[in-house]
């Protein structure tokens, strides 16, 4: 599971009770890894590295209206025939 939600810890331990794999780029300091690698153009990494985690999927759920969610949906439909739905954020 990925998000760009960092700072919502009711919404992440929502997450984390539901027993999902959630990237943690905080926790795993993928920043610095790739600060120290790259300088300045490791800016993106986050996104990037999760763009390619879910590429790999065979089925996605993500939010209607996000173009993250919208990218990764036809990414998986496309190249793995997944199954794939978009849902409305929560209010």
């Amino acid at each position: 599971m990925t998000t760009d939600e960092q700072d919502d810890e009711i919404f992440l331990s929502s997450i984390d009770k539901l027993g999902w794999l959630r990237i943690d780029h905080r926790k795993l300091g993928t920043a610095s890894v790739l600060e120290e690698r790259y300088g300045d153009k490791a800016r993106w990494y986050d996104a990037a590295i999760d763009q390619a985690i879910l590429s790999l999927g065979s089925a996605f759920v993500g939010t209607s209206g996000s173009q993250v969610s919208l990218v990764t949906e036809l990414r998986i439909a496309a190249w793995n025939g997944g199954e794939t739905s978009l849902v409305e954020r929560p209010a």
